[in-house]
């Protein structure tokens, strides 16, 4: 903006010396700003689970186990590998698959007690169908907790839903090998003491 006696006058921008190269740097930074600031722009990457540790998953002591219930520094021993599938035409695959330690593997097919926090999977009292893990649910839509630390349940008698952490006991079964989804599964489940 020039003042002159009694008007002022104002340079168009293609006129101001260094405009141009000021506002590109602008758009660069607001551009950079945007890519880092949205989950896409990173959850294809390789290393998009480690890359941000504890953003989307809980940190912390895990929940500590009563006596009898098998202890959640059991499944945090099973290391997370990230497999991707690239695709000419469209954004890779990316999965998370188990490397089960010697303690899991040991437990597989055996009847377990687990001492956890429940995820319901439908909004009846009763759950047939449920998550658990060591810490408590703080989104209604998504269990912020990593793979290894998530177990499936399926009942043969429904578990009453609770805030509180939950007692079952069921046969443990551990994900087929490139399979994707839960790592480890509680089947015939039932409420436990």
């Amino acid at each position: 903006m020039k003042v002159g006696r009694g008007q002022i006058t104002v340079i168009p921008t293609c006129e101001r010396p260094n405009a141009h190269r000021l506002f590109v740097r602008a758009l660069i930074l607001a551009i950079g700003l945007l890519a880092v600031n949205t989950p896409h722009a990173w959850a294809f990457t390789e290393q998009s689970v480690v890359a941000i540790p504890g953003l989307y998953y809980q940190n912390g002591p895990l929940l500590k186990a009563p006596d009898g219930a098998v202890p959640w520094q059991t499944f945090a021993a099973t290391k997370e590998i990230q497999k991707t599938i690239r695709h000419p035409d469209r954004l890779p695959d990316v999965n998370l698959q188990p490397q089960y330690g010697a303690q899991i593997q040991k437990l597989s097919g055996k009847t377990i007690k687990l001492y956890g926090y429940m995820f319901p999977l439908d909004t009846s009292d009763d759950q047939k169908h449920f998550l658990i893990g060591p810490y408590p649910q703080i989104c209604q839509f998504h269990f912020h907790i990593r793979p290894s630390l998530v177990v499936e349940v399926t009942t043969k008698t429904p578990v009453p839903f609770s805030y509180d952490p939950v007692m079952v006991t069921g046969i443990l079964r551990l994900a087929e090998p490139n399979s994707n989804g839960s790592f480890y599964f509680l089947d015939n489940a039932a409420p436990a003491k």
